[in-house]
């Protein structure tokens, strides 16, 4: 008996030792593409951003040059709350880019490192050569007769600006890119989610949403953007019917491409109409595809909720909430994610915590509308009748009536 389990144990030994080095040639013979290929892979995946960083660095060795291994090392050390090393990884890759439109990018990241770290001159500084980079660009195609290239480049700064929370100068630039180019639905569809999401200008919003689907009536961005602005505004039976052709329009196209991965949008249709059984169907499909996906755990726990399945929810809630600093961090702007953490936590009980978070989402943006209401909920629930009502009537303000 001994003898066997000596030579079970040598044969264990020696699998192990040939995996190990088997993993050791691929790793040596990987080249610099299939190296920054994992590091991608590895930086979309929630807490493996050490990982991330280390293919990023292969790449570096292997080419020092390579300034999207560099832009993929900053991203992966901000996410990791290294906003010093990050700020110094997007340098480098600013000295070794000379395009506009990629500059900018990255400057709006190490923008958002500086204000991390609270250097809050010099990322507002860092924001102002964005701006003068993006008029730069809609200054050489307005010189040209390149009339596609100039929309664009309008459109590139509206959504620089949308970053840096500007959002009325933001709608002026939509306007440009519409006026230049009026065909384009991207266009539309920007201006119009500014409008209703960000500044409550709802029958704006609508108008710019019309105007797309004008252009294209199976739009699946804007018929799900037109469905919430009508929820948003009491309009619940044309929302109801909007969400329906929206449904049909992301089925038409997951039927033509069966790659398209939307199991996340499809849940949130779904959810909206109802159909709760098969929006958690379509939820839990986007979870196997991610397991660490946000947006689809936290939209099972809500579908799991109005199926009355409670502990079941309060898990998907609580997997769903793991890593979401760094979801906030990365859209450090923006309201939208503080809004889904205020919701998750009124959906848990934890009412004190919702209302810091819908408090953050308000800091960023005074006129979400919706938000003032969850926010008028979360006060009733902690018996702040008063506060709760005050919260309400600058919701109905604003324009909501959800």
């Amino acid at each position: 008996m001994t003898k066997i389990f000596k030579i079970g144990t040598r044969l264990s030994i020696v699998f192990l030792t040939l995996v190990i080095l088997c993993s050791c040639v691929v790793a040596q013979n990987m080249t610099e593409d299939d190296w920054y290929r994992k590091g991608r892979e590895l930086l979309a995946g929630m807490g493996r951003y050490d990982e991330a960083e280390k293919a990023f660095d292969k790449v570096i060795e292997l080419n020092s040059s390579n300034a999207l291994a560099w832009d993929g090392k900053g991203a992966s050390l901000s996410r990791m709350g290294k906003y010093e090393e990050a700020v110094k990884a997007y340098d480098r890759t600013l000295e070794l880019m000379s395009d506009d439109v990629f500059t900018a990018g990255i400057m709006q990241k190490k923008a958002k490192s500086l204000e991390n770290l609270r250097r809050m001159d010099e990322a507002a500084e860092v924001n102002k050569e964005i701006v003068e980079i993006a008029d730069k660009v809609i200054n050489d195609w307005t010189n040209s007769s390149d009339l596609a290239n100039l929309a664009n480049a309008w459109q590139f700064k509206g959504d620089i600006l949308i970053e840096q929370r500007r959002y009325e100068e933001a709608i002026l630039a939509y306007d440009n890119a519409t006026k230049v180019d009026p065909t384009n639905v991207l266009f539309w569809n920007s201006k119009a989610y500014t409008l209703g999401i960000e500044l409550c200008r709802f029958n704006e919003s609508l108008y710019a949403y019309n105007r797309a689907l004008e252009i294209n009536p199976s739009d699946g961005v804007a018929l799900k953007g037109k469905a919430k602005i009508l929820d948003l505004t009491g309009q619940h039976d044309e929302a109801i019917e909007v969400y329906e052709e929206a449904l049909k329009s992301y089925d038409q196209i997951m039927a033509k491409n069966p790659k398209v991965k939307s199991g996340v949008t499809r849940g949130n249709l779904l959810l909206a109409l109802g159909r709760y059984n098969e929006s958690l169907k379509a939820y839990n499909s986007a979870v196997e595809m991610n397991p660490e996906s946000y947006s689809a755990l936290i939209g099972k726990g809500k579908a799991l909720e109005a199926l009355g399945r409670h502990e079941e929810a309060i898990k998907a809630y609580n997997d769903g909430l793991k890593d979401f600093d760094i979801v906030e961090e990365t859209r450090l702007g923006r309201a939208g994610p503080r809004v889904i953490k205020g919701d998750v936590f009124r959906a848990l009980g934890r009412y004190e915590d919702a209302l810091l978070a819908y408090d953050e989402a308000l800091e960023l943006n005074p006129r979400y509308a919706g938000v003032w209401y969850y926010k008028g909920l979360a006060l009733n629930a902690l018996g702040r009748s008063s506060e709760a009502n005050d919260a309400f009537d600058k919701a109905k303000t604003l324009g909501y009536n959800g």
